[in-house]
């Protein structure tokens, strides 16, 4: 294992840093679409128990190691760099997987007591392991660090969130293409009936977000693989020759206590930089509920028109059995797994006295006219309409094909 100077080392860390915030945009913009708003709480209420718990556990780690590790190189105590790191894993991850077990056994009761969403459990189970993983790695990250080698760091993160965003998205799509599927079939999710696609959207998300976290504890675990198995190949810059000049370690419960002491001040700092998340979480959301369930009225009101309305959609194309006139099957246009057939008419935004405003009583008045007449689709004439003109079409079920302006026939 090569050692860097300070520059190099510096650099391979900002390059680090650069990949990593790409890749977690990469990540973050098309989980935050799929999840929406409400999927998002259910991942961010998540984090905001688990980040406490993180600092406490896993944050003062790296930088111990590192400063525990470069003093006993300079002191030629090379022995005891490898004693101080065999008591830093063995300590750290009995604390670690102590700490994950509690929190995956205690997940209903935080979900339901401190988060406020029961849903919030799986969240918190698919969490609570990456603890482990996470320390693994800090030991190992601190270790090389402290002997100046930024290398396993780098890679290492950078393989972490490569890999969140591989199998957290994928597993956050193909979650919601199996229960899209499943409802299709069943009309249930997870044994659940319910009564329309909006509603099994909306019990869907807590999963989906769970599966998702789920991908990022796995790229821990892939990550925390990666450095334990890079450290045993290439090893590290402390030889066979080093460890024969020095042959004494320290005890290994003054060891363990040194590692505590050190890593203490940093994490209680670190939990002290959650704490407003936190108070956040265990105060403004059990207000909102109380204001609400005080003044339902009210709420519904001012929600009303701020509320996204979500579902699943699958469009296909496939042949049946039956036969046309010519010999060949027919094909036929699914949604959702069901065939349907348009019967469609043109619309162009036009009134006689507002010219192309058209007002929303107006709009009512077409599609009232069009549900009258059978018709179940609009294709609108080289442009987009206004946002409203959706909003209806969806309300009174009308299927909506938006041409561009390309003219090409």
């Amino acid at each position: 294992m090569k050692r860097q100077g300070f520059i190099k080392g510096s650099a391979i860390l900002l390059a680090m840093v650069l990949i990593t915030k790409i890749l977690g945009l990469l990540y973050k913009i098309p989980l935050t679409n799929l999840l929406g708003g409400t999927g998002m709480g259910y991942f961010a209420s998540a984090f905001s128990v688990f980040t406490p718990v993180f600092a406490i556990v896993v944050s003062g780690i790296p930088s111990t190691m590192a400063r525990l590790t470069a003093e006993n190189y300079a002191l030629e105590r090379f022995s005891n760099i490898r004693h101080t790191k065999r008591t830093a894993f063995f300590l750290f991850t009995i604390i670690s997987a102590a700490a994950a077990a509690v929190m995956i056994l205690t997940s209903d009761f935080l979900s339901r007591n401190v988060v406020g969403e029961p849903s919030t459990k799986y969240a918190l189970m698919c969490v609570a392991p990456s603890i482990i993983f996470c320390t693994i790695m800090s030991v190992e990250r601190g270790y090389c660090e402290g002997l100046q080698n930024m290398i396993p760091t780098a890679v290492s993160e950078v393989i972490e969130t490569l890999f969140k965003l591989i199998l957290g998205l994928g597993f956050a799509y193909g979650l919601m293409y199996h229960i899209s599927d499943m409802y299709d079939k069943t009309g249930m999710i997870f044994g659940t009936a319910y009564e329309n696609s909006r509603q099994a959207a909306s019990a869907a998300l807590p999963f989906i977000a769970a599966a998702a976290i789920l991908g990022s504890s796995i790229a821990s675990a892939i990550a925390c693989l990666y450095i334990l198995i890079s450290g045993k190949i290439k090893g590290d810059s402390v030889t066979k020759q080093m460890l024969q000049r020095d042959t004494i370690t320290d005890p290994t419960g003054a060891t363990a206590k040194k590692l505590v002491v050190c890593c203490l001040p940093i994490a209680l700092i670190s939990v002290i930089m959650t704490f407003a998340n936190m108070i956040d979480m265990l105060t403004v959301n059990p207000c909102i509920k109380t204001a609400m369930k005080a003044s339902p009225h009210t709420f519904d009101s001012l929600l009303s028109d701020k509320l996204e309305v979500v579902g699943f959609r699958r469009f296909e194309m496939k042949q049946t059995k039956e036969l046309a006139g010519n010999g060949k099957p027919y094909t036929v246009f699914l949604v959702n797994g069901q065939p349907v057939k348009f019967k469609g008419v043109n619309i162009h935004e036009h009134n006689p006295e507002t010219g192309h405003y058209v007002p929303v009583e107006l709009m009512r008045k077409d599609f009232e006219l069009m549900k009258k007449h059978n018709i179940n689709s609009v294709r609108l004439c080289h442009y987009p309409q206004d946002r409203k003109f959706y909003e209806l079409c969806d309300e009174y079920g009308l299927y909506v094909y938006d041409e561009a302006n390309i003219e090409s026939h």
